[in-house]
């Protein structure tokens, strides 16, 4: 009785809005948890980035992360398997999450491109980048900056064998003003 027409419907539209966002969760878990590392399909990139960002974000309680995706490819349609690639990209994504933790300024950039038969995918975050002598290291088995209690030293030495298997690559850009790891894929040609 005491709520106004447009508080009920500021609320309604709230419950529609997390409506959408756990089927949007749900959608990517059923991806996520599929376990067949032989199953290789025909995917959009991009809709394995949005997957992967909602994933992310369920666990993120940093309001102050700021996650831009740019989507410049006119063909991004490449042969995964979805899961495993879903993979990749979450732990890029936690892995740029706990380098920025204690900055002011915290985003995350993943660019999307195409040319030349790749799919190419940058995730920059605002970082300085990391020491030489440690980006030496960063994809060695066993291999952690964040201490024993927070990392295993598997997150990118995973990433690189999966993108390896997929006939992809995956590169620390040292030269970059910001951390940003690169990612290739061999596109499927669009008939």
């Amino acid at each position: 009785k005491d709520l106004k027409i447009e508080q009920v419907l500021e609320k309604v539209r709230s419950i529609a809005e997390q409506k959408n966002r756990i089927a949007n969760i749900v959608s990517s878990l059923h991806i996520y948890s599929q376990d067949d590392r032989s199953k290789r399909e025909s995917v959009s990139l991009s809709s394995l980035i949005h997957d992967s960002i909602a994933l992310f974000k369920t666990a993120l309680v940093d309001e102050d992360l700021k996650i831009v995706f740019s989507n410049d490819s006119d063909n991004d349609i490449v042969m995964v398997n979805s899961s495993e690639i879903i993979q990749v990209f979450i732990n890029l994504l936690n892995n740029a999450h706990d380098a920025i933790l204690d900055l002011k300024d915290k985003w995350i950039e993943i660019n999307l491109d195409d040319s030349n038969h790749k799919v190419y995918v940058d995730i920059i975050d605002s970082g300085h980048g990391i020491e030489p002598k440690l980006a030496s290291k960063i994809f060695n088995r066993f291999y952690t900056t964040k201490g024993e209690k927070k990392g295993t030293g598997l997150g990118l030495n995973i990433c690189q064998e999966i993108m390896n298997d997929h006939g992809g690559h995956i590169s620390y850009v040292k030269d970059a003003e910001h951390t940003t790891f690169s990612l290739t894929f061999p596109s499927v040609e669009l008939n």
